[in-house]
């Protein structure tokens, strides 16, 4: 999660089946509404592969 250093991710270590909850991700910050988007954002990404325009990577982060 290299681009939302704030949010962290945690595996359970819990093999696939439908339904099964096989992890969650944490955020922390200071705005309780960009902390939620973030997590949400990061865990879209995760689960669906879809990064929401709002948190898009910018072409400017890879010459960090």
């Amino acid at each position: 999660m290299a681009h939302w250093p704030d949010v962290k991710l945690h595996w359970y270590g819990k093999g696939q089946r439908p339904g099964r909850k096989l992890g969650h991700v944490t955020a922390l910050g200071e705005n309780l509404a960009e902390v939620r988007a973030r997590a949400v954002a990061a865990a879209r990404y995760l689960a669906d592969g879809v990064i929401d325009d709002a948190f898009a990577f910018d072409d400017d982060d890879d010459e960090h």
